[in-house]
């Protein structure tokens, strides 16, 4: 049979003990979740990559190690005489926030120096008539031109008669970035013709003025080809025999064509 009082006292003894212990038979703890802070950043030995590394605050246990992005940035261009520099930036995507590495590296990034092409030699002849070269090269990168003077020697390859052309040789050295360049031209020198003294004869060569005699002498032009004969050499040597037309007796008016009526009349040389 159901003990009323029993139960009553069973009953209060109980709850008394749940108050005592605080006792809740519905209590729940929830979990505390990760706590991330800043991460700890580190580059690789040669700079090409980097990770981020979070800690939970929570639980140092839970680690989470993310790779970077690396971002170049050119802060100096290189030139042909100057270093340029690259800074690298690190930066992740974690926990829907962007962190940044504070600390970049930066890339020194050599000068090549110019790289000139072959050069263009220029000759001239200066106020005291010696003959200059310049070289100019210029820089296939930059576009820079150095003009350097070379050195010029003369060689005469041929000589000059009173009679025949000669020709000299030019030679021009050139020195530039330890090297050395060279590059001839050779220019023609006119003969001279002969110089000839009061008694006919050349002072540079000796050549004696020849002497000629035409057998058919000065002759009246009517419209026909006049002949004459070859002419006689008595003295000397001929070496070129031309024929003038002139419009008087005493061939003194040279005329380019002959006209009604002319004279015939010859030079020598």
């Amino acid at each position: 049979m159901y003990n009323k009082r029993f139960y009553n006292i069973y009953s209060n003894s109980l709850n008394e003990w749940k108050r005592l212990h605080r006792y809740k038979e519905t209590d729940v703890v929830d979990p505390l979740g990760h706590k991330y802070g800043e991460p700890t950043f580190k580059w690789s030995d040669d700079h090409k990559t980097c990770t981020a590394t979070f800690t939970c605050e929570n639980d140092n246990s839970h680690v989470e190690t993310v790779d970077c992005t690396i971002t170049p940035e050119t802060t100096k261009a290189v030139t042909c005489e100057e270093d340029g520099e690259i800074v690298y930036t690190a930066s992740c995507e974690f926990g829907g926030k962007t962190y940044t590495n504070p600390e970049t590296y930066k890339e020194v990034v050599k000068s090549s120096g110019h790289q000139y092409k072959d050069p263009v030699y220029t000759w001239s002849t200066d106020d005291e008539g010696n003959k200059v070269c310049v070289a100019a090269f210029t820089c296939s990168i930059c576009g820079k031109t150095e003009n350097v003077p070379g050195t010029v020697k003369a060689e005469t390859t041929k000589e000059v008669t009173c009679t025949e052309d000669g020709s000299i040789k030019y030679t021009a050295t050139i020195s530039f970035n330890d090297q050395t360049y060279t590059t001839s031209k050779i220019e023609t020198v006119q003969k001279t013709g002969h110089k000839y003294d009061d008694n006919g004869v050349c002072t540079v060569c000796g050549h004696k003025k020849p002497v000629i005699t035409l057998k058919a002498k000065k002759a009246v032009y009517t419209g026909k080809a006049i002949s004459i004969d070859e002419p006689t050499i008595t003295e000397g040597e001929v070496v070129n025999l031309n024929y003038s037309y002139y419009s008087d007796k005493d061939c003194k008016n040279e005329i380019s064509e002959p006209v009604d009526p002319g004279i015939l009349c010859n030079s020598n040389s």
